[in-house]
């Protein structure tokens, strides 16, 4: 599916003098040069267009048909004159119009969209136009061609340049996230999980903890379990259902424990907290499940239908707490590189991993999480696992997070990755090799 790289066909390029990842309400700077031979009219007018679409194509086939399905949405459109004065020349005597052009705030009501109804988490274009502009986004579904389902989608802005004396147009790739909170949030949204866990066995008792027990003694929950020691608590695990990515503070997963302390849920009590057995935390398997959703009002075919489709990931990662104890914050985190294991502040995604964004939803492209977790608890030799699944809001990093981001990456760092961009963005194929990697750069 074409997208907008750096078109350098023609006579025109665009340049940009401010490389940066920009933001709706910023102002991009930089000019038009235009190669003309003596002999050609010389271009005394540009039309410079800013923008930005959301764009899908789904391929549904099998043994006997195959239909592609495509949708597109505008977010912007816009358009201004250029002057242009042959008097400005640059170092190899080709003509330079220089300009200035500001991204706005908000999307407007662009003609050439398909028409998008209310759908789930999908937005509709019918009325107003969404609240906010959306970042760059990329997906190249790498499914097998006979999988059945393979799908492409992505959220491009490009620069655009027009004269009627020039039959190719130049065309710019640009960097755009969305605005976020200046500094990192604390509203983590958390919900709190409440799980009943019951242990019947001889192995409580501190003379018989850690040993392998005989089949005797095993039999006897089940022919005398009034006999055998029992221990009852409450795990309390609360979770955030709002997380930003490059956050530093690591995702707060918190762990409580509670025992029951009546003589049904407990045998082993002798008004001396301190006595229980302890309780350890031995494993944490956490997973984060990616899916992102699009749809396409038609196909190429003769038949007209509608069709959507959904991409799913998942990344996972397993950690060994040193100690944890009862409300004991698990030390993971999460960015656009992937997910990191405790002690460690990045790690790398594995090869053919989309790269992480924040969660968001538009006319046709929506983006959400789900998080899931394994806990691993062992007591006096007795284990047990506890599992939590739920939705949960990725949000983009914050202005502090992202500035520093570019700070880190310098002038020449930005421009290396707008050439890495360009070249891209012109690799052949559905699948948009390496690009993964060179918005990780980026945006972080």
């Amino acid at each position: 599916m074409p997208r907008h790289g750096a078109n350098k066909k023609g006579p025109m390029s665009i340049q940009l003098i401010n490389h940066k990842v920009y933001q709706p309400g910023d102002t991009i700077l930089g000019m038009v040069t235009i190669k003309q031979g003596a002999k050609e009219k010389p271009v005394t007018n540009l039309a410079l267009k800013l923008c930005c679409r959301a764009k899908v194509k789904i391929d549904k086939h099998d043994s006997n048909s195959r239909r592609i399905y495509r949708s597109r949405a505008f977010f912007l459109q816009t358009s201004e004159a250029v002057a242009v004065d042959s008097r400005n020349l640059d170092s190899e005597g080709n003509t330079c119009a220089s300009f200035s052009v500001d991204i706005p705030a908000v999307p407007a009501k662009c003609p050439g969209s398909d028409v998008f109804d209310r759908s789930g988490d999908f937005r509709s274009n019918k009325g107003s136009p969404q609240e906010e502009l959306p970042g760059i986004f990329y997906l190249g579904s790498s499914r097998s061609f006979w999988a059945g389902v393979k799908q492409e989608a992505y959220i491009e802005y490009w620069l655009e340049a027009h004269s009627s004396l020039v039959s190719h147009p130049a065309t710019y790739p640009l960097f755009v996230r969305p605005r976020s909170a200046e500094k990192p949030t604390q509203d983590f949204n958390f919900l709190t999980k409440r799980y009943h866990v019951s242990l019947v066995s001889q192995r409580l008792q501190s003379e018989h903890a850690g040993t392998e027990l005989t089949f005797r003694q095993k039999s006897r929950r089940f022919f005398t379990p009034g006999k055998v020691p029992k221990y009852t608590f409450r795990v309390m695990l609360s979770v955030p259902r709002t997380y930003q990515l490059e956050h530093p503070e690591p995702l707060p997963l918190k762990l409580w424990l509670n025992p029951i302390l009546n003589e049904k849920s407990i045998t082993i009590y002798n008004g001396n907290l301190a006595a229980l057995p302890p309780v350890t935390l031995r494993t944490v398997h956490a997973s984060l499940k990616s899916t992102c959703e699009v749809r396409a009002p038609g196909t190429l075919t003769d038949h007209e239908a509608s069709a959507d489709s959904k991409h799913a990931q998942r990344r996972g990662i397993s950690t060994t707490p040193n100690r944890a104890g009862p409300g004991q914050a698990l030390s993971i985190r999460v960015s656009h590189g992937g997910m990191s294991k405790q002690g460690s502040r990045r790690a790398a995604t594995t090869a053919g991993e989309e790269k992480i964004y924040p969660s968001f939803a538009t006319y046709n492209i929506a983006l959400s999480y789900r998080l899931s977790l394994k806990l691993h608890l062992i007591c006096g030799g007795e284990e047990r696992e506890l599992e939590y699944a739920g939705p949960i809001e990725l949000l983009a990093a914050s202005e502090e997070q992202a500035r520093a981001r570019e700070e880190a990456l310098g002038e020449e760092g930005m421009r290396r990755n707008y050439d890495g961009l360009d070249v891209a963005l012109g690799t052949a194929g559905d699948v948009i090799e390496g690009l993964g990697d060179i918005l990780e750069a980026a945006l972080g």
